[in-house]
């Protein structure tokens, strides 16, 4: 309902110290583990945030920093280097790129299947539809099949996408 998710980290935590607690009030009812951990969490703030340990980690951050900063003129000139040969002129390599291509060519290709089965459906249809209402005089455009031609020319790009889609292995 309200999509909380919590880390397995604290969820295992929690659910030591509800075992914890539930075994400390069997063998001692008076003994309060809330109050021993409030004392041990309070100590453990003020040891982890007093001014010399805050002091010691912005220390060694900005060491740290220090450090990347030095060495970032000669990281830099081997980049260039390294971009400069040829192996690695102009090439970008996107992981997972080649698959999302493919990905995309297989629904380019069902979605090509589809609209060209649908113009075949749609080319039966009215063929089917003419026979049966018995046109026969109004399909000859100066005594040429129009409506035949056109269903077979139909027919073969039809099947000439299906094969080379199924060829392809991409469907």
């Amino acid at each position: 309902k309200y999509n909380i998710t919590m880390p397995s980290d604290f969820i295992l935590l929690s659910k030591t110290m509800v075992v914890t607690e539930g075994i400390v009030r069997v063998l001692d009812p008076q003994l309060s583990v809330v109050e021993i951990m409030e004392s041990f969490a309070g100590t453990l703030a003020k040891r982890r945030f007093s001014p010399e340990n805050i002091r010691r980690m912005l220390w060694r951050g900005l060491n740290e920093y220090g450090q990347v900063l030095m060495r970032l003129p000669q990281l830099s000139v081997r980049l260039v280097e390294r971009l400069g040969e040829p192996e690695h002129r102009g090439v970008v390599r996107v992981e997972g790129f080649e698959r999302g291509l493919m990905k995309l060519d297989q629904i380019t290709n069902r979605l090509s299947f589809s609209i060209v089965l649908l113009a075949f459906s749609i080319l039966m249809t009215g063929l089917i539809i003419a026979s049966a209402i018995g046109i026969s005089t109004g399909n000859m455009i100066i005594s040429f099949p129009v409506f035949e031609i056109g269903f077979l020319v139909g027919g073969i790009m039809f099947f000439w996408l299906i094969l080379s889609i199924l060829r392809s292995g991409k469907f």
